[in-house]
């Protein structure tokens, strides 16, 4: 027993240094061969355990940067009333309601204040920093107060923002009312206006099985059969990058393209990774990509 236990108190200060996540301790533990009661003991701990009901301001006020003053827990709360809504954009998801309803909920348990989530979903977040940087040319307020989405559109309103000569993002971290910021690896933490999270998405192929057959992985796109009726997404898309990239990882990193992409593909050089300059309503012309 005392075996176990100082194992799980190596493990939590292990992980406490790597700044885990609770699922990262889960997995973890899993793999160390820790009994479920041991790694609920390391979740438990002050370090890892979430406290949904807590305020940051509930032992007394805290520096709020976003405003340049200390709040406390009622400020926080009567500014929340005084707001009434957030207008989030991000990208749109089947979980939309659950997201808002979550959020919603928390701030009610929380503050005991009802609130407004107005969620805008896009398949294309670029629109979003368009609406902002017309919105700051012509001096009015921001359409959003948050944006969850990639971190090259940040880089794009941080660019923007130098040639206008006016800041497209306000400064908020770090902040109390931000405290999983800290579970952050410092290089997605973008301070003071921005925070990343970790999310991977998975390219697929999608076709009519009615009529084709031959399809079964990446390299049976480049069958001749297919040429002139394939679509892609927008040049910029992180997605269709993904697309160009999955073939190029599906024949090995380190490996030459197969054979049968360069002959059919003359502009894709076996030495170089594939890029696509095609429309997301155009067929993929065999040159351009």
């Amino acid at each position: 027993m005392s075996t176990e236990r100082d194992l799980v108190q190596k493990f939590a200060t292990y992980a406490e240094s790597r700044r885990y996540t609770r699922r990262q301790i889960v997995r973890a533990g899993a793999a160390l061969g820790l009994s479920a009661t041991a790694v609920n003991s390391v979740l438990a701990m002050p370090a890892f355990a979430q406290d949904s009901a807590a305020s940051p301001a509930a032992d007394g006020p805290v520096m709020v940067p976003i405003v340049g003053a200390e709040m406390s827990f009622d400020d926080i709360k009567a500014a929340i009333a005084e707001e009434g809504e957030v207008n989030v954009g991000n990208w749109t998801y089947s979980a939309n309601d659950a997201l808002i309803k979550r959020f919603q909920d928390y701030i009610k348990d929380v503050y005991d204040v009802d609130i407004k989530l107005n969620y805008s979903g896009s398949q294309t977040p670029s629109t979003y920093i368009t609406d902002l940087t017309i919105a700051v040319g012509a001096g009015d307020n921001a359409p959003y107060d948050v944006l969850a989405i990639e971190e090259n559109y940040w880089a794009e309103a941080q660019a923007q923002a130098a040639e206008a000569g006016a800041p497209m993002m306000e400064d908020f971290l770090p902040s109390p009312l931000v405290p999983n910021a800290d579970r952050v690896l410092e290089t997605l933490i973008h301070a003071p206006t921005s925070v990343g999270f970790q999310a991977s998405a998975s390219p697929g192929i999608t076709i009519n099985t009615d009529n084709v057959d031959y399809v079964t992985d990446w390299d049976d796109l480049a069958d001749e059969r297919l040429k002139g009726k394939l679509l892609m997404w927008l040049p910029g898309d992180i997605t269709g990058g993904g697309i160009c990239w999955a073939p190029r990882l599906r024949s090995g990193w380190t490996t030459k393209i197969p054979r049968r992409w360069t002959r059919r593909s003359p502009s894709w050089s076996r030495r170089s990774i594939p890029t696509c300059s095609s429309t997301p309503t155009s067929s993929l012309n065999w040159k351009s990509c």
